[in-house]
């Protein structure tokens, strides 16, 4: 502890602000990297955040990360929300994707709303959910009857859609439409 208290009373004030400044623009630059390497893939502005956090970086390296990241468009929550989209219409309906995106991970509700809309017509979305239960009646061998509608029509409400586009979808499917005829 002497060793530390006589380097100090040697060190002028200016060069004991040189070295605190370049320390912490040290741990900026940490936190930068630890974030960049953690952008293999996209992530939403709150991974980041959350994983620099978990990294023991202090809220303004973070916040200044985050800033310019932002700013050179390593993160953008509405492009993120477009791919999530993109890739996850085929696995599931609006509602599930909108919990997804604003629950998990956390992007900010209007942002949702704005890609949802790009992405999403009310016709889309029926002829979509139409497939996935054709496709699960076929799987199942359910008839059309009480039983079979009720457990597709779970499996849809599961899969994200709401009860309005269920009950339409479900009423227009035929006998026909099905491979086992059921």
């Amino acid at each position: 502890m002497k060793e530390l208290n006589d380097i100090l009373k040697n060190q002028t004030k200016s060069e004991i602000i040189a070295d605190t400044i370049e320390g912490e623009a040290s741990s900026y630059r940490l936190a930068f990297d630890t974030a960049a390497k953690y952008l293999k893939n996209p992530k939403t502005e709150y991974e980041v955040k959350q994983k620099l956090y978990d990294k023991g970086f202090h809220k303004a390296d973070v916040e200044a990360v985050i800033e310019k990241m932002k700013y050179y468009k390593y993160i953008d929550d509405y492009d993120y929300c477009r791919l999530f989209i993109s890739v996850k219409t085929k696995k599931m309906g609006r509602k599930k994707m909108e919990y997804k995106l604003i629950n998990e991970k956390r992007v900010d509700e209007k942002i949702v709303r704005k890609a949802m809309a790009e992405f999403f017509n009310k016709g889309d979305e029926k002829e979509k959910c139409r497939e996935f239960a054709i496709k699960y009646l076929n799987k199942k061998h359910f008839k059309l009857d009480r039983e079979g509608w009720a457990k597709t029509g779970n499996h849809l409400y599961q899969k994200g859609y709401d009860w309005d586009t269920i009950s339409s979808v479900l009423s227009s499917i035929k006998p026909g439409d099905l491979d086992n005829n059921g």
